[in-house]
C-alpha cells in the first residue's frame, strides 16, 4: 500500500498538538503495518520536517508537474492550518495529486473558528480561506475525526454525511518518565500545571486569575504554585501578571514557557493535578499525556474534555468563580484527585495510538476495497434536480426513476439528505443512492457508469446539471441529454451566471446566420422574443450528441435547431403518468364555487394576464374563483387582478399538499407561449389526478390529446372565458380520465422505453 502523506501541517505547527499528532499517527501506521510504503508531501516555503519523523521520500510541492508515481492515498494530515493562498481547494489537494491517488483521505482537528467565529474570522480574508478548507473536506473520500466532539462539530458545519466521518481519537506523545509509583496525594507537591497555548480559547489570562483569586482567599496551600507551560506572547504576559497582581499573588504564578518533555514530564509527575481551564478542545492530548504519567485532570465542562475528564472534576471554565473553585479541588480533595486518575486509566484503554492507527488502516483498506468494486458498476448515472429543489423536473425524475434503485442512482446539487429522504417514499426498503455534483466519491462513480443522463429543465435548477454535463464532455461513458422544454434559453442564461454579455457572445457564436437580430438585442427578454431555443450552444459545450424530448414538437424545434450545426440522435421518452392518491382534497372556495386552478411556477411565458382576464369576465356570470397553488412568487400574478375574495394564492406547499389542492380544483388552466418553456411535468400530474385540463394546441401529443381540451396560442380571454362557462362543475369523468392517461403512459412504460434506447446504442435512432 502506497501512502503520500502530506506534511505541511506537520512544517507549519512544530512542537504543537496538531504536529505532534500527525506524527505518531503516521509512526504507529508505518510501524504496525509494514506493506505500507510512505512518501511526504512537503511545501520548501514552510519550515523542514522535525528531525522526529519517521523517514522517507520526499515529494515538493513546487515539482509536481514532474511526479511520475501513483499512490493508493493522498493522506492529508491536517487542511485547516495552513491558510496559504486564495485557491485552497486546489492547494490542499493539488490536480496533479488527486489524478495520481486512487482515495483521498485527511484528519480533522476541530472546527474551533467556526465554534468561535466572532474571535478567529473576523479578517475577510481569513474567513474566505478557511471557508474554502472546509469546502474541500467534501471533496474527499473520507475524514478521520480525532474525537466524537470534532465530528459532531463537521456534521454541523459541512455537507459531509455520517458515513463518510470516523472517530480514531488518539493519544499523547510517549512519555519520557515512566509511571513507576501509584498517586500519592500526600506526595506530590502543592502545584498545578497548566499546559496549554496562547490562544483566546485557551483562556490562558482567565487560567492564572482563577488561581490567584483562589489563592487570595487562602483557599489553598499557602506553597501552592501554578505552572504556566507553553509559548506565551510579551502582550499576553503583561495580562497575565495584571490579572494577578490584583489578588497579590505574582510570585505564585510561574510562566517559565515552552519545556521539553525531558523537563515537563517530572514536573507533571510531581504535581498534584493539571488543569485544563479551556473553552474548547479538539481532542486533548495533554489531557492524555497528563493521564499518563499519573496525574489528576481538572478541565472544563465543554467540547472533547467531557470524553476525556471525569463529571466531578469539570467545570465551568468560562466562569472564573467555578475555575477557581475546581483549583481549590484539584489542591485539596484527595478523593477527587484519586478518582481522576482511576478514570484516566480506563480512559487510556480507549485512547492510544495503536487502536487509532488500526481504525485508519482498517478503514484505508475497506475504502480500497470499495473503490475496486467501482470496475463493477453497472447503474445509469442521472444528473438531476431533486426534491426538495422546487420544480417539476425533480418530481419527475424521483418519481420515475426513484423507484429502480438497482438501475439508477442520482448526481444531484439538491440537499442530499433531503433527497434520499424523498426517495425512501420510491422505494423505502432500497433507497435509490444520491451523490452530490463534485465531490471525489461522486466523481468515481459517475465515471464508472454505464451511462450518463443529464435531465434539464428551462430554470435555475438545471445550471449545476450543466455545468456537471461541460465538466464531463470527454468522457467515454455513453451521455445523454434529456430536455424537458421545448425552450431552455433561461436554463442556459443561469447556467452563465445571468451574464447578458456572455449569453449574447455565446449565441452569436451559435447561431450565425442570426446575427443581425442577435446583435441588436438589449435583454434576455429579446432572446425570448426572436424565439431562439438553445438546444445547438448547450449541446456544443457539453459536447453531447445524443438527445432526448418529451414530445414530437419538441423533436423537430430540436432538430431544426441543430440543422447545419451537428448532427444528434433525437429520441422520444414522453413523461411517465401516475395514478394520483389523494385522501383528502383540499377545497380553497365554497363547495357551490366552481374553482378554477393554474399549478406549479409562475413563469411570464405561462400567460396569467390572460388567464386572471378570463377568471373576471366568467365571474359575471357564474360564480368562479382562480386558485394559485405551487411555488414562487405567485402573489405577483394577482396584485392587480381585482378579483378580490374570488382568488386565492396558495405557495409553499409540500407535494402531498399541492396534490391535494389540485384534486380540489374543477379544472386546471395551463397555457403557455409556444417553444418559451413548456415542461409538462404538471400536466402529467393533473392527469394522474383525472382533473381537466385546458392547455395551449402544440404541446400535447397524440396519444393523450383526446383527455385535454386544447385552445389555439393566439385565443382571446373572451374565448377563454366561453370555454370555461362551458364547463360542467363536479368531479364526473375523473376515476375513467386518470386510469385511461395511466394505461397509456405508465411510469413502468416509460422506464422500459428509455433501456430500450440505452441499449440500441448510438449507431441507430432519428438523425
Amino acid at each position: 500500500m502506497k501512502i503520500l502523506f502530506d506534511m505541511r501541517v506537520v512544517q507549519f505547527a512544530q512542537n504543537r498538538g496538531i504536529g505532534n499528532y500527525s506524527i505518531n499517527l503516521i509512526e504507529t501506521l508505518v510501524k504496525n503495518n509494514p506493506e505500507i510504503e510512505s512518501e511526504y508531501l512537503i511545501d520548501t516555503d514552510l519550515a523542514t520536517l522535525p528531525s522526529n519523523v519517521p523517514a522517507a521520500r520526499l515529494v515538493f510541492l513546487d515539482r509536481l508537474e514532474y511526479l511520475d508515481r501513483t499512490y493508493d492515498v493522498f493522506f492529508n494530515m491536517g487542511f485547516f492550518s495552513v491558510l496559504k493562498i486564495e485557491d485552497m481547494g486546489s492547494y490542499i489537494v493539488p490536480a496533479e495529486i488527486r489524478q495520481r491517488s486512487r482515495l483521498v483521505v485527511g484528519i480533522v482537528y476541530d472546527l474551533i473558528p467556526l465554534v468561535f467565529k466572532e474571535h478567529y474570522l473576523l479578517d475577510e480574508t481569513v474567513k474566505r480561506r478557511y471557508l474554502a478548507c472546509l469546502e474541500s473536506a467534501n471533496a474527499m473520500d473520507h475524514l478521520f475525526c480525532i474525537s466524537r466532539t470534532t465530528k459532531e462539530d463537521l456534521l454541523r458545519y459541512s455537507r459531509i454525511h455520517d458515513n463518510r466521518a470516523t472517530v480514531i481519537n488518539g493519544a499523547g506523545k510517549t512519555c519520557s518518565v515512566s509511571l513507576t509509583v501509584d498517586y500519592d496525594f500526600q506526595m506530590r507537591t502543592n502545584t498545578l500545571v497548566y499546559i496549554a497555548g496562547d490562544d483566546y480559547r485557551k483562556n490562558l489570562v482567565g487560567a492564572a486569575e482563577s488561581f490567584a483569586l483562589a489563592y487570595s482567599r487562602h483557599r489553598v496551600p499557602i506553597d501552592s504554585l501554578f505552572y504556566i507551560v507553553c509559548n506565551v506572547s510579551e502582550t499576553t504576559k503583561k495580562l497575565i501578571l495584571k490579572a494577578v497582581r490584583i489578588y497579590r499573588a505574582e510570585d505564585r504564578v510561574v510562566i517559565p514557557g515552552y519545556l521539553p518533555d525531558e523537563v515537563l514530564s517530572p514536573l507533571v509527575q510531581s504535581a498534584k493535578a493539571t488543569v485544563f481551564p479551556s473553552l474548547y478542545e479538539g481532542l486533548g492530548m495533554p489531557v492524555l499525556e497528563s493521564y499518563s504519567l499519573g496525574t489528576p485532570v481538572f478541565a472544563g465542562d465543554n467540547s472533547s474534555l467531557r470524553e476525556l475528564t471525569h463529571p466531578d472534576c469539570r467545570f465551568d471554565a468560562s466562569d472564573i468563580e467555578a475555575t477557581a473553585s475546581a483549583y481549590v479541588e484539584a489542591l485539596t480533595d484527595k478523593t477527587r484527585c484519586e478518582n481522576s486518575v482511576l478514570f484516566g486509566e480506563k480512559i487510556l484503554s480507549r485512547f492510544s495510538w495503536r487502536i487509532a492507527g488500526e481504525i485508519v488502516y482498517r478503514k484505508i483498506c475497506d475504502l480500497l476495497v470499495a473503490e475496486q468494486k467501482l470496475d463493477h458498476f453497472n447503474k445509469v448515472a442521472i444528473c438531476t434536480s431533486l426534491p426538495p429543489d422546487e420544480n417539476g423536473v425533480a418530481v419527475f425524475t424521483a418519481n420515475t426513476f426513484g423507484k429502480y434503485p438497482d438501475r439508477y442512482c442520482f448526481f444531484s446539487a439538491s440537499e442530499r439528505y433531503q433527497a434520499m429522504a424523498e426517495l425512501k417514499r420510491q422505494n423505502p426498503e432500497n433507497p435509490a443512492t444520491v451523490f452530490p455534483f463534485g465531490h471525489t466519491v461522486s466523481d468515481k462513480y459517475l465515471a464508472a457508469a454505464r451511462a450518463q443522463l443529464y435531465i434539464i429543465g428551462n430554470n435555475d435548477f438545471s445550471a449545476a446539471v450543466l455545468e456537471e454535463a461541460v465538466k464531463w464532455k470527454d468522457s467515454p461513458v455513453p451521455r445523454y441529454a434529456y430536455f424537458h422544454d421545448g425552450n431552455n434559453t433561461m436554463a442556459l442564461y443561469h447556467y452563465l451566471g445571468s451574464d447578458f454579455h456572455k449569453m449574447k457572445v455565446l449565441l452569436l457564436a451559435a447561431y450565425p446566420e442570426r446575427r443581425d437580430e442577435l446583435i441588436g438585442a438589449k435583454s434576455i427578454d429579446d432572446i425570448f422574443d426572436y424565439d431562439i431555443p438553445c438546444f445547438s450552444p448547450m449541446l456544443m459545450l457539453t459536447q453531447i450528441n445524443k438527445a432526448i424530448v418529451t414530445t414530437e414538437k419538441s423533436r423537430e424545434h430540436l432538430l431544426d435547431d441543430v440543422r447545419g450545426k451537428m448532427r444528434v440522435s433525437v429520441d422520444i421518452l414522453p413523461l411517465p403518468i401516475e395514478r394520483g392518491v389523494v385522501n383528502v382534497p383540499k377545497r380553497y372556495f365554497n363547495d357551490d364555487t366552481f374553482v378554477i386552478g393554474h399549478f406549479g411556477y409562475p413563469s411570464q411565458f405561462k400567460r396569467f394576464d390572460l388567464l386572471v382576464k378570463a377568471v373576471q369576465i366568467a365571474k359575471k356570470k357564474r360564480k368562479c374563483a382562480l386558485l394559485l397553488a405551487g411555488y414562487g412568487d405567485l402573489g405577483r400574478v394577482v396584485e392587480n387582478s381585482k378579483l378580490g375574495s374570488a382568488v386565492r394564492v396558495v405557495s409553499g406547499l409540500s407535494q402531498e399538499e399541492l396534490y391535494a389542492a389540485m384534486a380540489g380544483a374543477d379544472v386546471a388552466v395551463q397555457l403557455r407561449y409556444p417553444f418559451k418553456g413548456e415542461s409538462l411535468v404538471v400536466i402529467h400530474e393533473l392527469l394522474g389526478l383525472g382533473k381537466r385540463i385546458i392547455t395551449t394546441r402544440g404541446f400535447i401529443d397524440s396519444d393523450i390529446s383526446d383527455l385535454i381540451m386544447e385552445v389555439e396560442p393566439t385565443i382571446s380571454a373572451e374565448a377563454l372565458a366561453n370555454v370555461l362557462l362551458g364547463l360542467d362543475a363536479g368531479k364526473q369523468g375523473e376515476q375513467e380520465r386518470a386510469s385511461r392517461a395511466g394505461q397509456r403512459r405508465s411510469s413502468r412504460a416509460i422506464v422500459s422505453k428509455f433501456e430500450t434506447i440505452l441499449n440500441r446504442g448510438e449507431n441507430e435512432g432519428a438523425t
